[in-house]
């Protein structure tokens, strides 16, 4: 079991790390002085923006008036003296939604008075008509939003609210800004907006805006909704481990050739497709990540019942599940740091997080199921239909919800060759699973279904934990599962057909 699993994460590691790009931001921190009524300019390469970490002398450093950023460096006038942290972006265009993200909280630092952009949330939103790049921003009451252009530099600013939770007059800084202006002569500041109730951001930040009293109601149902979910998809996979045994657990792990080949063809080839589909095609931000978390992800709970209805070797099935969701408590943590790295982000994802999701998903019920078939195999046999046809009511139950939520959002991703992607993605899974299954055809079937389809909720932590500004990775998540479960349909349509050999068998007469 060492060995293949060894061999595979190797070859995850060389293969993500390969193909993601070099580019890097770097950070350099400069300190620049001016005279009073003089201007001193610092030369340092700040397209990435820049703020100031510390005032060093007695007169105000105010954003816009004392001291400012272009391009080149950083300008410091009237006396202001500072310590400053400039951010230089890698040389690529278009810049990617992680730039526009880092190049706004860079912004939005220097012009709050901030020391660092750690307390401001930003989040990425769909492109203007002009194609620039729009992103939210959200500071402790205050919000706001940036427009980066596809060269990188901000075109257009606008704030509303109060203060941060950290903005303070930094020492010898008198913390007073502008409302309008430009910034280094690259990007117009637009006025400050009104200011809104201070719940208001709040509810922004937190998605659970109430009126008339109704912000508990939506809290409690926001509150059950996981948890229904959560019960139902575990239901789900207990009644298939009802009536597996412990050797259907084991199977993959035991038999390493189908170990290599699952894992070749499920978490090497899946993630360099995505990156591939990710650099050839223009799609939204939120699509490329939902894609590298999808193709990171192990089986799906629900899989293993569906690929046994549709003629999949059922010890398969339950192994592959058990197998992918063991591993993945290693191999998406580290593909999460390895893409990170590549990108100049680093992220991590604690192992905590993901195997607290395996094990309420897949290996607890899992244990459970087959501990009852072992020691209580007729009641394994009897509740094991009832135990499956409830998780599937309350799973529809709890999708309904989200699906009227969420598919707005949804029709919001679609153009620009989303749909094209994404039914690539999962042809060519099914593909690779179809021709890596091996010679028998239920080991073909359970393999290109696993390949295609993926567990929604480690997807969706995997793409949060790499670019944390997207908001509609879970809209580009469940636009997927539709999508694939269309094409996947039709697969298992294609594939229960009797093939040439089992149709000549029922037309020979039998011997008399």
């Amino acid at each position: 079991m060492n060995k293949p699993f060894l061999c595979g994460a190797a070859a995850l590691c060389a293969a993500v790390f390969a193909a993601a790009p070099r580019a890097a931001w770097a950070q350099q921190t400069i300190t620049c002085a001016s005279e009073a009524g003089s201007r001193a300019t610092c030369n340092a390469d700040a397209r990435g923006g820049a703020y100031l970490v510390r005032s060093l002398g007695r007169s105000p450093c105010v954003f816009n008036r004392t001291w400012g950023f272009t391009g080149s460096g950083v300008w410091a006038a009237n006396g202001c003296q500072g310590r400053f942290v400039v951010d230089r972006p890698p040389s690529r265009i278009p810049v990617t939604g992680l730039d526009a993200l880092r190049i706004c909280r860079n912004f939005v630092a220097a012009r709050l008075a901030m020391p660092g952009p750690s307390g401001i949330r930003a989040d990425l939103r769909s492109s203007n008509l002009r194609g620039d790049r729009v992103v939210k921003w959200l500071a402790g009451e205050g919000t706001g939003t940036c427009f980066v252009n596809r060269n990188g530099e901000m075109t257009a600013w606008r704030s509303r609210g109060g203060s941060p939770p950290q903005a303070r007059p930094l020492p010898g800084s008198a913390g007073q800004e502008p409302t309008s202006g430009r910034m280094g002569g690259d990007a117009t500041l637009y006025g400050q907006a009104r200011v809104p109730p201070a719940r208001r951001a709040t509810a922004w930040a937190s998605g659970t805006a109430s009126r008339g009293g109704k912000g508990a109601t939506v809290m409690t149902l926001a509150t059950l909704l996981p948890l229904l979910l959560k019960v139902s998809i575990a239901g789900t996979v207990l009644a298939v481990a009802l009536r597996a045994q412990r050797r259907d657990v084991m199977y993959v792990l035991r038999d390493s050739g189908k170990f290599a080949r699952s894992f070749f063809s499920m978490l090497v080839l899946m993630p360099l497709l995505a990156l591939a589909l990710g650099a050839a095609l223009d799609l939204h931000p939120a699509v490329k990540v939902a894609l590298v978390g999808l193709a990171l992800a192990p089986v799906p709970p629900m899989l293993p019942r569906k690929e046994i209805k549709a003629g999949g070797h059922g010890s398969y099935a339950v192994g592959l599940l058990f197998a992918t969701a063991l591993f993945s408590i290693v191999t998406v943590p580290m593909a999460v740091h390895l893409v990170g790295d590549a990108l100049g982000e680093p992220r991590t994802l604690p192992v905590a997080k993901v195997w607290s999701v395996v094990l309420a998903s897949v290996i607890g019920p899992l244990a459970l199921g087959v501990a009852v078939r072992t020691f209580a195999p007729t009641l394994a046999e009897r509740v094991s239909s009832p135990v499956g046809v409830l998780s599937t009511l309350l799973l529809a139950l709890g999708c309904v919800p989200i699906l009227a939520v969420t598919w707005r959002p949804m029709l919001a991703l679609v153009g620009n060759g989303t749909l094209l992607a994404i039914a690539v993605f999962a042809l060519a899974g099914l593909a690779a699973g179809h021709l890596l299954g091996g010679p028998r055809h239920q080991d073909r079937v359970v393999l290109a279904l696993s390949t295609a389809a993926r567990h929604p909720v480690i997807a969706v932590t995997a793409s949060q934990a790499l670019y944390p500004g997207h908001r509609e990775v879970v809209p580009a998540v469940l636009l997927y599962l539709l999508v694939s479960g269309l094409v996947s349909a039709v697969y298992i349509h294609l594939a229960s057909r009797p093939t040439a050999a089992e149709r000549r068998a029922r037309t020979v007469p039998p011997a008399v």
